[in-house]
């Protein structure tokens, strides 16, 4: 790789000859890193998504029993 030293002792690490930048050149690695945190993200959503629509049951729940009480009470 023109441009770049590897970094002694390990694999996938070259230095920049240009910017002395240490650049990480493990694609697969890379690659599992992003469907892990894509897949962290949608279940956090999805998690986001059921609190959101709990609270709002227990909202109506409460309108619901609000309404029962007051017609019980007329």
């Amino acid at each position: 790789m023109k441009g770049y030293a590897k970094v002694e002792g390990h694999d996938n690490l070259y230095r920049d000859n240009k910017s002395g930048a240490i650049v990480n050149m493990d694609v697969q690695g890379y690659r599992n890193y992003k469907k892990k945190f894509l897949k962290e993200k949608r279940s956090k959503n999805e998690l986001e998504t059921l609190k959101n629509d709990l609270d709002e049951s227990k909202k109506q729940i409460e309108e619901l029993k609000e309404l029962i009480q007051q017609m019980i009470n007329r």
